[in-house]
């Protein structure tokens, strides 16, 4: 028997956490991290955004980890996962603004990606 290929619905880029949220499949995160990761090519800076749907309480989450140049990239894509939630009406103003605070606690002091 020949397995068939299967092809993504979508683009990777149109996979990501915020396009999710922006389709309404994702509800709400129940964590965001924002790391460096050594990689064969150098330092590289990761979200993973773990994602609850409007399935069942017991559907499994979604998480999707994504690639940025630098910190600040991943600072404005966690920044707009919060406003996009903030935007379909599942977070308040209050919520978005404390988890944008919470992110200046994840900002390293000094970045390995500068060199």
């Amino acid at each position: 028997m020949q397995a068939k290929d299967i092809k993504p619905k979508a683009t990777h880029t149109k996979l990501r956490m915020l396009d999710l949220i922006e389709r309404g499949i994702i509800i709400a995160i129940s964590r965001l991290t924002v790391d460096q990761v050594e990689t064969d090519h150098g330092w590289i800076v990761q979200t993973l955004a773990i994602g609850a749907t409007h399935d069942t309480p017991s559907a499994f989450p979604v998480v999707v980890i994504d690639q940025h140049a630098d910190d600040c990239e991943a600072m404005k894509y966690a920044v707009s996962i919060f406003e996009a939630l903030k935007a379909r009406g599942l977070l308040s103003s209050d919520q978005a603004a404390r988890y944008r605070r919470a992110l200046i606690t994840l900002v390293p002091q000094t970045s390995r990606t500068a060199g």
